[in-house]
């Protein structure tokens, strides 16, 4: 059966300003022969400690001048980058009105939508909350440091997207496939788990995510991409949808993924989540 259209998408989470993993990862598809057409970025692109004195606006400043150097070096791969704020990344780029504009081929995508191709939508959102371990916050969430905070906002969200609210039906079409980049991945969903000490799993993931993959997004969401849990690296199925965290770019983990469309129909071609050799 022969395809109409393939598209390849490059994904990287959690650099924390790792420039030398970049270089070696562009060496890597270079060396292997590979072109993608768009490289989406989950989070955590910089390395600001989340308790950071929010009126020290020279020490903010510096992590957002590494934000916008990691995604220049990113653009180098390929023109066209699209983006999230993870939870070590600053405040200014959860607010469109007030976050850089590097280029426009350079898109921040917090609680906004993209269109890849006719068809083809990536939607997303940024930030995380906090981590529990055995009931007790184990770390903190930014910009939410309350769960309840994250998930007011989450929530709704997701709900407009995925209805038929005439403000984005001209957006997102009846048939269109969404590919939904978030940060922090579903609650109690392998990738979104911190199993370092496995008595003790830490569970970082969202309630509203998963009860909204697990219900209306089952017919628009095709893949919800995600980072924030460096461990818990993989890919596997929520219902119809498949959930992917393909680990720290700081660690040299990236993830490959081919969409192939037959006449509307996109489909996942391939996942291929690797390691920088």
């Amino acid at each position: 059966m022969a395809y109409n259209k393939l598209i390849t998408i490059l994904h990287v989470t959690d650099i924390h300003d790792s420039f030398d993993n970049i270089k070696a990862l562009e060496l890597q598809l270079n060396t292997d022969g590979i072109a993608v057409d768009i490289i989406l970025v989950s989070g955590d692109i910089s390395t600001m400690p989340m308790g950071i004195n929010p009126n020290d606006l020279d020490l903010i400043a510096t992590f957002e001048k590494s934000v916008i150097k990691v995604l220049t070096e990113l653009f180098k791969i390929c023109p066209k980058v699209v983006y999230i704020p993870g939870n070590h990344d600053p405040i200014n780029f959860f607010n469109k009105f007030e976050y850089p504009l590097i280029n426009d081929n350079i898109i921040n995508l917090h609680k906004d939508m993209f269109r890849i191709a006719d068809g083809l939508v990536v939607v997303g959102f940024g930030g995380s909350l906090p981590g529990y371990k055995s009931g007790v916050m184990e770390w903190d969430g930014f910009p939410h440091h309350q769960t309840d905070t994250y998930e007011a906002e989450l929530e709704p969200f997701l709900a407009r997207i995925l209805s038929n609210n005439p403000e984005i039906t001209e957006y997102i079409a009846e048939d269109d496939v969404i590919i939904l980049m978030t940060h922090v991945g579903p609650d109690g969903f392998p990738t979104a788990i911190d199993y370092t000490e496995p008595n003790t799993p830490i569970t970082c993931g969202s309630t509203s995510l998963r009860k909204c993959l697990l219900s209306n997004a089952q017919n628009k969401v095709i893949l919800n991409i995600h980072g924030h849990t460096h461990v818990g690296i993989g890919h596997n199925l929520i219902g119809k949808i498949t959930v992917s965290n393909p680990g720290p770019l700081k660690s040299g983990k990236y993830g490959l993924y081919t969409f192939s469309r037959l006449e509307k129909l996109w489909k996942i071609t391939s996942i291929h989540l690797n390691a920088i050799k």
